[in-house]
């Protein structure tokens, strides 16, 4: 994770909260080399956007009171 910080540790978490082989998950989110990519292995692995967007908020709320997981979300969505 090194290089991604806390970035890498949020989705180290959303992982936790999904289903599937998180095994594997984790050893890709590992090798991730950017937050991009990190968000699509954990977006792939939940299957649904709401769900994502749920953890992924009650997780972002630890970090920031003033920002939204969900305007993050949306960002990496639509490319911003």
């Amino acid at each position: 994770m090194g290089q991604n910080g806390n970035d890498g540790d949020h989705y180290e978490y959303e992982l936790n909260k999904s289903t599937g082989d998180v095994e594997k998950r984790f050893k890709a989110l590992a090798e991730a080399t950017n937050e991009y990519e990190m968000f699509c292995i954990v977006r792939d692995m939940y299957k649904n956007d709401d769900w994502l967007i749920m953890n992924g908020q009650c997780l972002w709320i630890l970090r920031s009171m003033e920002d939204s997981f969900k305007h993050h979300f949306e960002r990496l969505t639509h490319g911003e």
